[in-house]
């Protein structure tokens, strides 16, 4: 081949290939200018329909954050006017300034009703409605209606401006009213009123806060329609009198137990806290318990013995249908299984050292469900129970949790716990 040729060819080659250049960048610079072209009538489309929606936003129904006056004026109406009450002078455009529902009644109240500070927990249990309606527009009068109106007259006693403590002799010293008025309860609901009644109690005993603390939410519990019952007030000087004492909650609610049998038949047989130490009310507890649990095991026994000739089998049974649990963290294998034999409960017991093995014709009817909770350390290879539960089957409710000998949970073992009863829909609901 000449060389002439050879440049022939090559100059055809380039040429070609500046052709198919030209070809591809000619054809992506269109597809840039379809794509822009698209853009905009995308945009012009939503501006066009821009008014529309906006028009459409407006229809909806926003929830007021800061509402009128009508509402506190509702809420607040059970309180009597005093020489600091403007609520017949408030203007109609009146809005409270924070959208913190909490600072809007603390504002309101102290712009129109009382200008010093109240009890919280007063407050918010004022707020509850006195009666429900059913859906045959029946009133039905709630539980908890007395302790309702005893809020309300607090309120207006405090809001009086004269002495609260001459007003509720009956229900304070003039150290436990300083301190009602003065303690701060957290509220969840109507019965926490009872917890500051307790806490203030036990604060002007001079006893810690932490201690007064779990002694009033334990009374609560147990005592919330016997709150002035002398015997459950002889009880706190009793735990007043020996500050030495390590009270754990576990053991204040079995001595509450103990002291709420003794209310029930204190007209029968007379029993008083005065001249008794701490030491022998726990005796006389654990003595009580003993004789509960005999004469539960006897009334069980002649229970199944009645109900041998139905189809209930006491020795196995279904259970609650929850699948073990497994949870690991560091070097602890945690798990969580439902014990479903007489066998089970029996061996449970001796471990853990309670009266789990009683349940059995309970679970065996379909009544409760029974757990058991162990740590496997990984590194050791030892298994060590860490707590047994107890589940209401009706409503899927954990009802007690206790470790050994019925001693409180270990903050790490509840941790366990509370994921269980979430990945399983079990609510917690722990008796004391």
């Amino acid at each position: 081949m000449s060389k002439s040729n050879r440049k022939t060819r090559s100059h055809c080659k380039k040429r070609k290939r500046r052709i198919e250049y030209r070809t591809n960048r000619l054809d992506y610079e269109q597809q840039i200018r379809s794509y822009v072209q698209q853009e905009k009538e995308k945009r012009h489309r939503i501006i066009e329909a821009a008014p529309a929606v906006f028009q459409a936003d407006n229809k909806k129904s926003i929830p007021d954050r800061k509402p009128g006056p009508e509402k506190f004026l509702k809420l607040y109406s059970y309180i009597a006017s005093t020489a600091y009450d403007t609520r017949h002078s408030i203007p109609p455009s009146w809005k409270p300034h924070s959208f913190n529902e909490r600072k809007q009644h603390i504002e309101f109240l102290k712009s129109f009703i009382y200008p010093y500070p109240l009890p919280e927990t007063l407050l918010w249990a004022s707020h509850i409605p006195e009666y429900n309606h059913d859906d045959e527009s029946r009133r039905d009068t709630i539980v908890s209606s007395g302790l309702l109106k005893l809020v309300k007259k607090w309120v207006n006693d405090i809001i009086s401006g004269k002495s609260f403590y001459k007003y509720n002799q009956a229900f304070f010293t003039k150290a436990e009213a300083h301190h009602f008025l003065c303690s701060k309860v957290p509220y969840t609901d109507i019965n926490s009123v009872i917890t500051l009644y307790f806490y203030a109690k036990c604060k002007a005993r001079a006893m810690n806060d932490k201690l007064s603390m779990m002694i009033a939410e334990v009374f609560t519990v147990k005592f919330s329609n016997l709150f002035m019952n002398k015997l459950v007030i002889g009880f706190m000087d009793l735990l007043a009198r020996t500050p030495d004492y390590r009270f754990e909650r576990g053991m204040l609610g079995d001595i509450s137990d103990f002291v709420f049998d003794k209310i029930r038949k204190n007209r029968k047989e007379p029993f008083t806290f005065s001249d008794r130490t701490i030491f022998s009310v726990i005796k006389l507890s654990n003595e009580w318990h003993d004789c509960r649990r005999r004469e539960a095991e006897a009334a069980r026994m002649q229970r199944n013995t009645r109900q041998r000739q139905t189809t209930i089998e006491a020795s196995k049974w279904k259970g609650l249908g929850v699948s073990h649990f497994r949870y690991e963290k560091g070097d602890f294998v945690w798990t969580v299984k439902e014990l479903k034999t007489a066998e089970d409960l029996l061996n449970e017991g001796r471990k853990m050292k309670n009266c789990v093995s009683s349940y059995a014709y309970n679970c065996a009817k379909g009544e409760c469900a029974i757990f058991t909770v162990e740590c496997n350390h990984s590194v050791n290879k030892t298994v060590e129970k860490a707590a047994t539960l107890e589940v209401r089957v009706s409503n899927r409710t954990l009802v007690q949790a206790k470790g050994k000998c019925n001693s409180i949970v270990l903050p790490k073992t509840m941790n366990v716990i509370t994921r269980w009863a979430e990945a399983n829909k079990i609510k917690v609901q722990l008796l004391v």
